[in-house]
């Protein structure tokens, strides 16, 4: 591509005959391939934290207009030529994602059998085909490659997750560091929690839910980005309830020295799971767990 740079035909049809943009983009190329490409590497390498500094160093090469143009009416996103020829010459997201690298480099960080990270409503899997595995879920990019195309393979902007958070609700949303949890560098749990209406503890009963920021990030927007209130105030509450039930018909195993009992009542037959680091082992685990310490006031059951 630097090569082809010189020539007439890329000017027109990537530079817009404009010396200053062919400029720029010259220079992108150099960036990539300075010091025996050492940028490249770091580009698909480089940990969440500092996807920020990248992301100013190419500022200063490139103008976002050079890769993409904003509809300031509807807000749709399109990819300049330019920006279409780093996504499909360079950082070829496509070629990646279906090949058999591709999947085992997620088998073997053990990515089986989990639930998205964004929601914990959904599964997502790898699953066992002819001659290499399926993945059954989505790889979103966390700054959108439509956006910052030199991410499309930075490992840790790709997030594991569900065809709903990723394509049905994200889509190009403008996520960053700032303003949205990355999984691989926060998780939702450490910063937001569920709550129950006061009523509950009365009634014992979850009629609604609300998700409410810890203020350890108070800027954070990903519960209204990825419209997780709305999605679990849609969910069946049935497993929540009988959760509550089952705590409140046996509580009284704590003062009678049946805790271990009453554990195996909370952890085996209702899947809440005692350590955080076993969350997105299934579905809604964040939630079962949110709603037992709001009943279990004194940590009788050692949730971590």
């Amino acid at each position: 591509l630097k090569i082809s740079s010189e020539s007439t035909e890329y000017k027109t049809k990537y530079a817009n005959n404009c010396r200053l943009t062919l400029e720029r983009q010259k220079a992108f190329y150099d960036y990539l391939l300075d010091s025996n490409s050492l940028k490249t590497k770091e580009l698909i390498t480089s940990h969440p934290s500092e996807f920020k500094n990248i992301i100013n160093e190419v500022l200063h090469i490139l103008k976002p207009t050079d890769l993409y143009i904003s509809d300031s009416d509807t807000k749709a996103v399109c990819q300049t030529k330019f920006g279409g020829l780093l996504s499909n010459s360079i950082f070829k997201y496509k070629t990646y994602r279906s090949s058999k690298f591709c999947i085992n480099l997620y088998q073997n960080i053990g990515l089986k059998n989990l639930t998205c990270p964004y929601c914990n409503l959904e599964t997502i899997s790898i699953i066992q085909t002819n001659d290499k595995g399926k993945m059954l879920l989505s790889l979103d990019h966390f700054y959108p490659k439509s956006l910052y195309p030199y991410l499309a393979l930075s490992f840790y902007n790709l997030i594991p997750s569900c065809h709903n958070c990723n394509s049905n609700i994200k889509q190009d949303k403008n996520f960053t560091i700032e303003t949205h949890i990355n999984p691989y560098l926060e998780s939702f749990n450490d910063l937001y929690k569920f709550k129950l209406p006061k009523i509950s503890l009365i009634t014992l009963k979850a009629d609604n839910l609300t998700i409410e920021n810890l203020n350890f990030k108070p800027t954070d927007r990903t519960p209204s980005d990825l419209e997780l209130t709305g999605r679990y105030e849609s969910i069946d509450l049935d497993d929540v309830n009988r959760l509550i039930k089952t705590f409140s018909d046996y509580q009284h195993y704590i003062a009678d020295g049946k805790i271990e009992e009453l554990k195996r009542f909370i952890f085996d037959m209702h899947g809440v799971k005692k350590n955080k680091k076993d969350i997105l082992k299934s579905p809604m685990s964040k939630l079962l767990r949110d709603v037992i310490k709001l009943f279990d006031v004194h940590n009788s059951l050692n949730l971590d």
